[in-house]
């Protein structure tokens, strides 16, 4: 008689970690509730760079140009020209704008887009970690990890634009390469046209697909599949196409990070930038590089025990080695597919990311950068670690919860400054204007007056309080003087003009080299109206 069949020790195993998975997904879900409840009610925030996407939006309403904006004339402000925003892709303000559409405010379409598109990679995550093989448990604390960290509260609290629009689209775009791996030309065409998705989220997410397409091939090469050279060619020949496109199409209407890169090449950052290119999509896992910049840095000035981010991942650059090595090691035995894709991604996109760095392009060496590439590391780190002694094990977890407290601590520092700052009449919290500014702004300021009116705001944002009026940046606050100097010069003259500036900048100097960047108006001719964290400056003819 056949003896009773019984469980395996490893199967029963995995039915008792099976409740623990799910309920770190609960966890990692009540994570996302909690953001996006917090930030609903306090109303979120935004960069310059994303306040002038909305700009941009908001100019295509009335009538413009697709993707442009009217920028006073610098020979004549009395004029405007429709200016191309090559510098960040649309998909920044095309997706609130959606829920505009629908009746939302800004605010609450930003806070929509926020936590949809974090559900949507969390979701699309674990099945890219599913189909590598890992493990419930491993993929449930890896999307905790990620969920946890400060790069993802900090979403919540400051709308990054396309950087949250390419997080969800990265692991389906990659569930989409290995599914058209064949790259026959149906499959070369999809894989096309999700190149174009992701370049429209963020224009990184060219460097992200280029990086993917290459990496599958290298691993391809190496494996005995007939068809090889054929992959190979298709592919080629459809980055080329694309690439011809997008430079005619995208790249030569206006500037762009990688811009002046041929004409600015930077020898020195192949020693401050080219290791930080390969330790940053491990530090990006935890937020490590952003913890160690706001500890060692000062927040506002940046100057402190360093003023560069570049110390921080030469210094993390060996404990990241032996890591690399030794997840490397462990991943190799337990999942090759995943390695060989993993490693080969690793490597071209540090070197697409070191290239575009020493020849001078205008990104900066963060965490934020690498994500993407972070988010795929994630899993095999945090299996390797699962399969690892007590100790370490141990180790490993206390350093990953202190991390996760700061990225939730970040969250409600940043829901307090944003209590203390005007709220927009769009329903989003403005970075540098107090309530007595904005209150002030929406009494005086909003309607156009009569005639010819330019306004200068010191944050593309602060435009979006002024539907119709004539809007032109000057960011004194983040400019030099000798760039302010240089950078700004406009003259002729209009009805009315004025001038907002933080008082910061006004008991620094930086508000009188804005003031005389129009060079038609005289310096004794300015009234002056202080608004607490804000002056305004304003001259008639």
């Amino acid at each position: 008689m056949p003896p009773k069949p019984t469980l395996s020790r490893g199967y029963g195993s995995m039915l008792a970690k099976a409740p623990v998975a799910t309920a770190i997904h609960v966890l990692t879900g009540l994570i996302i509730l909690v953001y996006t409840i917090s930030i609903a009610i306090v109303g979120p925030s935004m960069y310059a760079d994303q306040g002038t996407g909305f700009l941009v939006l908001e100019a295509m309403k009335r009538g413009g140009p697709f993707n442009s904006m009217p920028m006073p004339d610098p020979a004549d402000i009395a004029r405007d020209l429709d200016f191309f925003v090559a510098w960040w892709s649309p998909g920044q303000y095309l997706v609130p704008g959606l829920f505009e559409a629908l009746g939302f405010n800004l605010g609450q379409a930003i806070t929509l887009t926020v936590a949809l598109c974090s559900a949507l990679g969390l979701v699309g995550l674990h099945f890219l970690y599913r189909s590598w093989g890992f493990p419930p448990l491993s993929i449930a604390i890896t999307l905790l990890v990620v969920s946890g960290g400060r790069l993802f509260s900090h979403q919540f609290a400051y709308y990054g634009g396309g950087e949250i629009i390419l997080f969800a689209l990265t692991p389906w775009f990659l569930l989409l390469l290995f599914r058209m791996r064949d790259f026959s030309p149906g499959q070369a065409l999809c894989v096309f046209a999700a190149i174009a998705v992701l370049t429209v989220a963020k224009l990184s997410g060219l460097v992200l697909a280029v990086a993917s397409i290459a990496a599958l091939q290298i691993v391809d090469l190496g494996s005995d599949r007939p068809g090889k050279l054929r992959r190979l060619v298709t592919a080629g020949v459809m980055l080329a196409v694309f690439g011809i496109a997008f430079k005619l199409l995208w790249l030569s209407r206006g500037e762009t990070p990688t811009t002046h890169s041929l004409a600015v090449f930077s020898p020195e950052r192949l020693l401050t930038h080219a290791i930080p290119s390969f330790v940053a999509p491990f530090t990006s896992i935890l937020s490590i590089g952003d913890f160690m910049a706001a500890t060692l840095m000062h927040p506002k000035y940046g100057v402190g025990i360093v003023n560069t981010r570049a110390p921080f991942y030469l210094v993390l650059a060996i404990p990241v080695a032996f890591l690399a090595y030794f997840v490397g090691r462990q991943i190799w035995r337990s999942h090759p597919d995943y390695f060989r894709f993993t490693a080969a991604l690793t490597v071209v996109f540090a070197l697409i990311m070191t290239a575009v760095f020493v020849r001078g392009g205008e990104v900066s060496m963060e965490d934020r950068h690498f994500r993407q590439i972070g988010v795929v590391l994630a899993i095999g780190v945090v299996h390797a670690v699962l399969g690892c002694r007590p100790p370490f094990k141990l180790a490993a977890g206390g350093l990953a919860l202190v991390l996760l407290a700061y990225g939730a601590t970040t969250f409600v520092v940043k829901l307090q400054r944003h209590i203390a700052s005007g709220k927009s009449s769009h329903g989003f919290r403005h970075m540098v204007v107090s309530q007595q500014a904005m209150d002030f702004i929406q009494k005086n300021l909003t309607v156009p007056p009569n005639g010819t009116s330019l306004l200068v705001v010191p944050s593309a944002e602060i435009g979006l309080e002024f539907p119709g009026r004539r809007i032109v940046e000057i960011p004194a606050n983040f400019r030099s003087a000798d760039e302010l100097r240089t950078r700004y010069s406009f003259r002729g003259r209009v009805d009315s003009l004025g001038v907002l500036v933080q008082t910061e900048d006004v008991d620094n100097g930086k508000a009188a080299l804005v003031l005389t960047a129009f060079k038609d108006y005289p310096l004794n001719g300015w009234t002056v109206t202080p608004l607490g964290n804000i002056t305004y400056y304003s001259q008639g003819r």
